[in-house]
């Protein structure tokens, strides 16, 4: 995957802004099998790295809290003292039982348009049963994420195919202090007598420090990512015992991040169908 650039940011005027490197993409969902096997080893390598380990202290959260679109994150560390299979229970329960309670608010920091349910409050009563879904779930969340040997991975938080691209890189492209970019990290030939090479682009986080399993439930979700990837991916990090219950308690959460979102009607039966599921 691409690494953007951030210039140094100096007293550039009122306000908060970041200022990134700009890349010319196309859309993730043309890729060739080969970038799709590119990002699968890409991000096993980001979810396998310890470069981090200094400042997550082998903990479940982020430095700040943040958003995901408009659906704030609490990213708190987790407690000191704890296994990590019972701290990722506690920081994924946390992170499913602030979903469920933004059901009954307005998720948003600005005006909300007039005309979309964009952000407003998905449900009316407290006995819904959506809300009895999500609460039987969180019940039972030891016992479903058993099995999970959750280590502590760097994650995008939304990695859904919106927020994939790939990037087109010239063979010749130089850059101004003389660095050669001809050696694009995960590039690959696009056909046998092309000068241009594709590299896989990720962009729009939601980070955080969390189970690597996590990441993978949205890119289940919305299609676009295809075999040479999951092939690629867990060639690294294979499937632990009880993988495909796991993922699909995530997407439940996915799911209940598009109903605070988008307040859709078919989406909570998707969420009571997924509970009984599981439980």
């Amino acid at each position: 995957m691409s690494q953007g650039k951030l210039p140094r940011v100096g007293d550039f005027g009122p306000g908060s802004f970041m200022i990134l490197e700009y890349l010319p993409l196309v859309p993730f969902g043309s890729m060739r099998p080969e970038t799709q096997t590119a990002l699968g080893e890409q991000l096993a390598a980001m979810h396998l790295s310890d470069a981090h380990q200094d400042l997550h202290q082998g903990r479940y959260g982020f430095p700040v809290s943040n958003f995901l679109s408009l659906t704030p994150l609490n990213n708190t560390w987790t407690p000191a003292g704890i296994s990590q299979e019972n701290a990722w229970v506690h920081f994924f329960g946390r992170r499913l039982k602030d979903q469920g309670n933004a059901l009954l608010k307005n998720q948003t920091y600005a005006p909300l348009p007039k005309d979309k349910a964009y952000g407003r409050r998905a449900l009316d009563d407290r006995e819904d049963e959506v809300l009895r879904s999500i609460e039987k779930v969180l019940k039972h969340l030891p016992e479903l994420l058993e099995d999970a040997k959750p280590g502590v991975s760097l994650l995008h938080g939304d990695l859904w195919v919106g927020n994939l691209g790939k990037r087109i890189v010239s063979s010749a492209h130089k850059v101004k202090d003389g660095a050669d970019r001809t050696s694009v990290p995960g590039a690959v030939q696009v056909g046998d007598k092309s000068t241009k090479q594709t590299a896989p682009v990720i962009y729009d986080p939601a980070s955080f420090f969390g189970h690597s399993e996590f990441e993978l439930s949205i890119m289940r979700m919305f299609g676009g990512i295809n075999q040479p990837f999951w092939d690629a991916y867990h060639a690294h990090i294979p499937k632990a015992k009880n993988f495909d219950r796991r993922v699909k308690v995530y997407e439940l959460y996915h799911y209940v991040n598009q109903l605070n979102l988008f307040g859709d009607p078919s989406v909570k039966a998707t969420i009571v169908k997924l509970a009984n599921e599981l439980v």
